[in-house]
Order: C-alpha cells, then structure tokens, then sequence
C-alpha cells in the first residue's frame, strides 16, 4: 500500500513539473511574440511619423544632435509666375523682391505684397523699412510690411535722370544717377526733404554710393577711364564740414563693393584687393590705405554684407576655377575671422551677421562666421535662393519657401512636395495691379 502510494506522489510531482516547464515555454513564446510585435509597430514609427514644422511651433525642430532628420515641412508661401531676384531676413520672416513686387512672409504676421512696375528693382533693408528703387530709372519708395511710407512723387525735381545707385538709412537717403554735361550727380536728402549733401563728378560714373553707419557722412565709389586705362575713384563727404572731402584713386581696378563704417573709414572691395581707408583731413598725413587681402591670381566671384552688417564674406576662386572655391569671413575692422573651402561651384550664396548658406541645387550647407559647418539640408527637389537669420534658414525651392533651423541635418521627405498642396490659405500671387496691393498707400 505504501508502495503504491509512493508511485502515485512521483506521478504527482512529475506532472507538476512538467506542467511549470510547459507555463514557463508558453510565457517565453509570449514575450518573444510581443517583443517582436513591438519591434515591428516602432520600425514603422520610425517611417511612418514625421515630425511636422507648423506655424506655431517656434522651434521648428530640434538643435542639431548630429544626426539627419527626415522632415516634411509646411511652407510659408508660393510665388506663382513670377521671378524672385532678391530674399533677406525681414523682422522673424523675410521679405522676397520679385519683378513685380515684393512679398513678405512670416509664420506669425498675414502675408503682405505690394505691386509696382519698375524696369530694374533695386531692394535695400534697413531694419524695419525697405527701400526699393528702379535702377536707371527715375522711381523710388520706401515701404515696410502694412504700407508705403513715402515715393519719389514725394520729392518733386530731386531726381531727373536714371538712378545708378542709391542707399537709404535712419531716414535719409542717397540717391546717385546720371547727369549733363556732368557724367554723375548725387544727392543726400531726408525724408522731410531736407538736403544734407549733393555734387557732381565730371569725369567718373557713380557705382555705388554709401551713408556713413554713424549717420555724419556719405562715401561715392565711381569708376573712370584715363588714357584708355580704367580707374576707380573714391569720395568721402562729412555733413559737418564743408572743407572736408577725402578722394582716393587706385588704377587698373574697377569698384565692386562699399561700405561706410564711420564717416573716417572706408571698407572697400575692387575686383583685384580688400582695402580699409582711413582719414581724418585731405591733407593731413595721417590718412592710411591698408589692403586687407590682395586676391592675385584668385578671381573675385561674390562681395556679401548688408547696411549693418558687423562681417564681410569674400568669395574668391582659385585661378578663376568654380571647383576650388575660399570663402573669406572678415569682420569690418579687417579681423579674419575664418576661411572656408568649397570643393565644387554652388548656386548662390547669402550672409547674415551670424550665418552664410551655400545653395548647390539641392542642397544648402550653413556655416557660422567661425567657420564651423552647422548645418545641411538636403531636398528632394530643386532649390534656388537661401537666406538666414540669427536663428533659421529660410529655403526657396519650387516657388515654396521653407523656414528651418540653422543650426542641424536635414532631409526633405519624399513626400514633402505634396504637403502643399494642403496648405491653400498659404498659396498667393503678386497683385495685376497697384490697385491690389495689400499694402496701405
């Protein structure tokens, strides 16, 4: 009896233990299953949901944490059937001259355009006023993003030949154009129509012409020819004083670009050297002429910096070759800051204080004035204009303009292109007529 009962306890336990063996099998069946379900449901996260750039989110996407990301971004408009010849940072948007127009646009303010029918326009920002005139024409107005301040109607008789230069800051304006017998005449007024300044170069022709940053002067750049032999020619004008007047002439070069750090310092940029004038009086020995960068057999492609502008990029091609390609950031002071090296052609180039971005097509690179690469972004579709500010890029690409962080990688999704289609509050078209404008007259 014991016996039988001992056999029947073994049974008992073996069955125990193989029932714990089978609960422990089915268990690891069960998790391997919903681990492997839960590896399958985040592998198609990862390709299914993109993050979204929308209006309201003002951090677009993240800092960049060395990786690429995959993005759909909304756009903040579409330019139909028109030419954009200029984009720069505007207040947290931008603000885009076209033919017709212009147009600013910004994920937070409504989108504003403005018509007019100018030959040639000309797009100067200062701060938050845009200057915009029609060169070797006669017009001019001053706007910003809800109407136009004033237009050269304003200004009866001021100007009476085309316009081959102008600039506009702290409410004056410098206006350069062409003149008989003289070759040039120029003109510095206010916005009441008060005259600061205004002369006459009888041989040379204005090319650009600069207020001084601190408000007390004006500097002319013009370029002239001597025995058959071009020169460029500087004048610096104090308001202040009538004696004072500062010319320089350098020969075999033409004036490229100008800049006015102060009524005593010249930043100027011909098509062979960089140089920093400085002057106090004409006759005064003092005065200095320090060439910055002398570009030798390099050719000069592209001279980048705006009315406040603290930095300089210099583009130069080595031998006159686009595959080898050194961009320059200088600050006005002549400080090198850093030297970037390009290895094919790009497209376009833009510069803020804090960024450059090189368009390729397809891609834009952003550098910081240090020289450090901070950013990429790749499309999917063919890409023009590119412009920064202090925090984001802004991206022409199919008439779309999209707006990113500077600083990380990205890449445009495939499907990024259909996006706008959903997004038809945001598509726009320059007005037919002034009548149309949305800005205030």
């Amino acid at each position: 009896m014991s016996e039988k009962k001992e056999i029947t306890n073994k049974k008992f336990v073996l069955y125990c233990v193989i029932s714990v063996v089978c609960v422990l099998i089915v268990a690891v069946i069960v998790c391997i299953s919903f681990g492997l379900s839960r590896r399958r449901d985040k592998s198609a996260d990862t390709t299914t949901t993109i993050p979204q750039i929308t209006e309201e989110e003002s951090e677009l996407v993240d800092e960049d944490d060395g990786t690429e990301k995959e993005i759909s971004p909304d756009s903040l408009g579409y330019v139909v059937l028109d030419t954009i010849k200029k984009v720069t940072a505007y207040k947290d948007g931008i603000v885009a001259l076209t033919n017709t127009g212009t147009v600013y646009l910004s994920s937070s303010e409504d989108t504003t355009t403005n018509k007019f029918n100018y030959s040639n326009p000309v797009m100067l920002v200062d701060n938050d006023e845009v200057f915009v005139f029609d060169k070797n024409g006669t017009d001019f107005h001053l706007e910003n993003s809800e109407k136009t301040i004033c237009t050269n109607e304003d200004f009866k008789d001021v100007i009476k030949y085309g316009i081959q230069a102008a600039d506009y800051r702290d409410d004056v304006f410098a206006i350069a154009t062409k003149s008989n017998p003289n070759n040039s005449y120029f003109v510095v007024f206010t916005k009441s129509g008060d005259v600061k300044a205004h002369g006459y170069l009888e041989k040379e022709y204005i090319t650009d012409i600069k207020l001084t940053q601190d408000g007390k002067g004006v500097v002319i750049a013009a370029i002239g020819s001597d025995n058959a032999e071009i020169y460029t020619y500087y004048k610096a004008i104090k308001f202040d004083y009538d004696d004072f007047e500062y010319t320089a002439n350098f020969s075999n070069e033409a004036p490229v670009y100008l800049y006015a750090k102060s009524s005593e310092r010249i930043i100027t940029v011909t098509n062979s050297f960089f140089r920093i004038m400085t002057y106090t009086r004409s006759e005064d020995e003092n005065n200095t002429v320090d060439v910055i960068l002398d570009f030798g057999s390099n050719t000069l492609l592209a001279v980048l910096a705006d009315n406040n502008s603290a930095y300089i990029t210099i583009a130069l091609a080595a031998y006159g070759s686009s595959d080898y390609i050194s961009l320059y950031f200088y600050g006005t002071d002549g400080t090198l800051y850093s030297v970037v090296e390009l290895n094919e052609a790009y497209k376009s180039i833009d510069a803020s204080d804090k960024y450059v971005t090189v368009d390729y097509g397809n891609t834009v690179e952003v550098y910081s004035r240090e020289g450090e690469k901070c950013g990429s972004i790749r499309l999917n579709t063919a890409q023009t204009l590119s412009t920064s500010n202090s925090t984001n890029v802004f991206v022409l690409a199919d008439n779309y303009f999209y707006e990113l962080k500077a600083k990380g990688k990205y890449k445009f999704a495939e499907n990024s292109s259909d996006n706008n289609q959903n997004y038809e509050t945001q598509v726009f078209t320059i007005p037919v007529t002034e009548e149309d404008s949305t800005l205030e007259k």
